[in-house]
């Protein structure tokens, strides 16, 4: 043996030997450090995911206190507004009795108070006495204890489940409380009806406003028909502005006839208005048969263009 290999084994001794070294061996292979760097990086990853993880937590919670801080704030703000406003309204309801007292004029009533004189919606108004009157015909008292008018009025229709019925309004360009009438019954009549029979008068005012909603009609389903540059045009506009016009002019007038307010020496002229612009009518009416089947030829059109006729000559 010589110098050299005894020296070798001294020395290989001697040196500590690494955790996990392979002594058998004098290189490493690259899998094994890819390995081991591998190993280290998915340990750093693992430990920034678990800081980041804590700094959002603290964030969180930081965020959760103030957030409740803020809501407790906002909820003593409102409370002391509240009791201000109470406050405020306290003293001027405390001032405006005093001037009312000052003045002799009755006190007002308490917040939350009913009004005696309140009528519930939905119900029509009937008198005191004679409530008391239907309660007692109903075998019912005619009052109890603290039971104010409006009160005593909703047990009195709970009682006969009786309603207000409202008047049903008109499909149509201008709604309308006024009953339309059927084509059939859009004959003129023999003679302007006399002043005193109202029966005829309100069905000439249905007749009027039966044409006037046709015409109307008619006239809307033309300005929506047409194309959209036409309408777009100074002349489309300026027809629909005169549609628009018309509806504004011819309110007013149903307004009149449903409450049966017109004068009775406008009558006849209604009338004329039947006559002179029936027969610009009869196309609309017929164009409306053809759609609901009715031809030029059936019984009720032959029916309508001879009253027409007889009453235009």
């Amino acid at each position: 043996m010589d110098f050299k290999k005894l020296m070798s084994a001294q020395i290989s001794k001697s040196r500590p030997v690494a955790n996990g070294e392979n002594t058998s061996s004098k290189y490493l292979r690259r899998a094994e450090l890819e390995a081991e760097r591998q190993a280290r990086y998915v340990e750093d990853q693992q430990r920034l995911a678990a800081e980041k993880e804590e700094r959002l937590s603290k964030k969180r919670k930081l965020d959760e206190e103030e957030a409740e801080q803020n809501a407790q704030r906002e909820l003593k703000l409102q409370r002391l507004a509240a009791e201000s406003k109470a406050r405020r309204e306290a003293k001027e309801l405390e001032e405006e009795q005093a001037r009312r007292r000052r003045l002799g004029l009755p006190p007002l009533p308490e917040n939350g108070a009913e009004d005696p004189s309140a009528v519930p919606e939905g119900f029509e108004d009937v008198p005191d006495d004679e409530l008391r009157l239907k309660l007692r015909g109903l075998h019912q008292p005619a009052s109890v204890f603290a039971e104010t008018h409006s009160a005593r009025l909703h047990r009195y229709y709970k009682l006969v489940k009786k309603e207000v019925s409202r008047p049903q309004l008109s499909k149509g360009p201008i709604p309308s409380t006024l009953e339309p009438v059927a084509e059939r019954d859009m004959l003129i009549p023999d003679s302007v009806p006399a002043k005193d029979k109202i029966d005829d008068v309100k069905f000439l005012y249905r007749q009027l406003a039966s044409y006037f909603t046709l015409l109307l009609t008619e006239w809307s389903i033309m300005l929506s028909q047409r194309d959209e540059a036409i309408q777009a045009s100074a002349s489309g506009r300026a027809a629909y502005a005169s549609y628009k016009i018309v509806l504004s002019d011819l309110t007013p007038m149903y307004r009149r006839m449903e409450s049966n307010t017109i004068e009775a020496d406008l009558i006849p002229p209604l009338f004329i208005v039947l006559c002179v612009y029936f027969p610009k009518l009869r196309y609309a009416i017929f164009e409306g048969d053809r759609r609901y089947g009715i031809t030029e030829d059936s019984e009720d059109a032959q029916t309508v263009s001879a009253g027409t006729e007889s009453k235009v000559q």
